[in-house]
């Protein structure tokens, strides 16, 4: 891809399409994709036309800036009682990488800039920022059993088998809370000129992105209601409006961000609740009881809207998140 094609080969528009005679025919194996006795104009003017792709594997480029403000509390008021607390209040830009090891800022080559275009072209608000993050933790030993409030000296045979039952339980949980990540809109892989636009065709581009409707409001007043944009509910609203993006038409580039930093998918709530009791089993040996209930009070937390243009699902909701999963288990330590 000729660097800054888009302007340097934009103005002769679709000549570029031209087939014109190759001046590597004959010379290339002839299974070869520009080994053909024509060519298209603008892949004659590719940095390396004689190949479909040449790709530099750790070259050290791209940009990623990460702030955050950090607070946590911790407590022990004693008692058997404990709890901490952790807010993050961050925002994470990159263009060439994020934390999930992504090659690009976005869905793989759709994320590449757009027609020569520098690094620019795709820089802004990753696709893993978030926001906003709250954890919260406690854990609490219930105030029954040996050395504990109640039943702290058991004597008699039906003291101890009471506290062998009810003492040394322990009640954990725990709590995540976080915003949403930007909503990232995508080209159909179905579209025109195998889905990533005319500079693809001719060799160079790798990637479109859509194009804003003028006249059509990508975020629509009272929308981006997670619980009015699941599939199927009463009083059905778009999370966002499916009709402000279309394709880029010819050699046109998409204005549609990689992503959409002032849209955010919806966040998530989960709480988790734990308890346990370790029974002796003679001198060395213990017996660990727990159950945990994942999601413990069935909050209901929805995916992400469909954010392939043209898609069925476009711009609403068809997933949700885990419902409440409880699992019991036991362990024995010697």
């Amino acid at each position: 891809i000729m660097p800054n094609a888009y302007h340097e080969l934009g103005p002769l528009g679709d000549k570029l399409k031209t087939l014109v005679p190759n001046p590597f025919y004959g010379v290339l194996p002839p299974q070869g994709r520009n080994a053909a006795a024509t060519m298209t104009l603008g892949a004659i003017y590719s940095v390396s036309p004689v190949w479909t792709d040449i790709w530099t594997i750790g070259e050290p480029l791209g940009t990623s800036n990460y702030n955050a403000g950090y607070l946590q509390v911790e407590h022990r008021p004693g008692h058997g009682l404990s709890f901490s607390g952790a807010y993050t209040f961050s925002k994470l830009l990159n263009d060439t990488g994020s934390v999930d090891q992504q090659q690009m800022q976005g869905r793989n080559t759709d994320a590449i800039p757009q027609a020569g275009l520098g690094l620019s072209d795709i820089y802004g608000v990753a696709k893993t920022d978030i926001t906003h993050k709250l954890v919260m933790a406690f854990a609490y030993d219930l105030p029954v059993g040996r050395g504990k409030r109640f039943l702290s000296s058991p004597g008699s045979g039906a003291a101890k088998l009471l506290d062998s039952l009810v003492g040394g339980w322990q009640v954990a949980g725990l709590s995540v809370i976080r915003s949403g990540t930007p909503v990232q809109i995508q080209l159909r892989r179905a579209s025109p000129s195998n889905a990533v636009g005319n500079w693809w065709a001719v060799s160079q581009g790798k990637a479109s992105r859509g194009v804003w409707v003028v006249g059509q409001p990508f975020v629509m007043p009272g929308a981006s209601d997670p619980r009015k944009a699941i599939e199927g509910t009463a009083g059905f609203q778009y999370y966002f409006n499916p009709k402000s993006v279309r394709e880029p038409v010819g050699l046109e580039i998409g204005d549609v961000p990689t992503t959409c930093s002032y849209l955010r998918n919806p966040g998530s709530i989960g709480f988790d609740l734990a308890i346990m009791k370790e029974f002796r089993l003679g001198e060395q040996a213990r017996l660990q009881m727990r159950a945990e209930a994942q999601n413990a009070f069935n909050h209901l937390t929805v995916g992400a809207p469909g954010n392939t243009q043209n898609s069925a699902n476009f711009g609403y909701i068809t997933s949700n998140g885990a419902p409440r999963n409880v699992m019991v288990a036991a362990k024995i330590l010697f």
